[in-house]
């Protein structure tokens, strides 16, 4: 029996933090704890994504944390524990709230960057636990900065202007079309505005 929540992408639940990845530190019964060793903290918010296709069948928020779980196609279910903030949550009724794999679910806590992660399977005897592990190495991997990049640090200088264009009219900003001036003094006021 496979893994896999579903036939489609399957994402990694923390995203590669400014080129680290995060890393499985500790299992538990089935459940893992993702970290990003040696990164204790961010400055800012570091998001939790949805690892499949799904709908969002419970959340909670526990002493340890915010937990959310996603119920996926094909009898499956995956559980983030421990977050800081929920961005979407059970919806009252019938109708539940869909998400999209990498959609943005909440966030980790920014003093303590790590997620515990469930995943499980549907079976004749209800919801049972079963290893995470074994879907980590098809994960596909989404970025994050928490930082920003050198290229996007460096002002940007406005481009030259032209020497043509401060001489001729039609290339100048303040001359509208055929010459007419842009001014939007009232014609009345520019007459008096006009030296003698």
């Amino acid at each position: 029996m496979s893994a896999r929540p579903c036939s489609g992408p399957v994402i990694c639940p923390l995203p590669r933090l400014d080129g680290l990845e995060p890393r499985i530190t500790t299992i538990d019964s089935g459940a893992i704890e993702l970290t990003y060793p040696g990164r204790p903290s961010a400055p800012g918010f570091v998001p939790v994504f949805a690892a499949a296709n799904g709908v969002v069948d419970h959340s909670d928020r526990l002493p340890s944390g915010a937990t959310l779980q996603l119920e996926h196609a094909g009898g499956w279910a995956t559980r983030y524990a421990e977050l800081q903030h929920l961005l979407t949550k059970p919806q009252l009724g019938r109708r539940k709230v869909r998400v999209l794999a990498g959609d943005v679910l909440g966030h980790v806590r920014r003093s303590d960057l790590r997620l515990r992660f469930t995943m499980f399977r549907m079976t004749e005897d209800g919801w049972i636990e079963v290893d995470a592990t074994e879907p980590a190495h098809a994960w596909s991997l989404l970025p994050w900065f928490t930082e920003p990049a050198p290229w996007l640090i460096e002002p940007i200088s406005p481009a030259p202007t032209p020497t043509a264009a401060r001489g001729d009219p039609s290339l100048r900003s303040d001359v509208g079309p055929a010459g007419a001036s842009l001014d939007r003094t009232p014609r009345s006021e520019r007459a008096a505005l006009v030296p003698s």
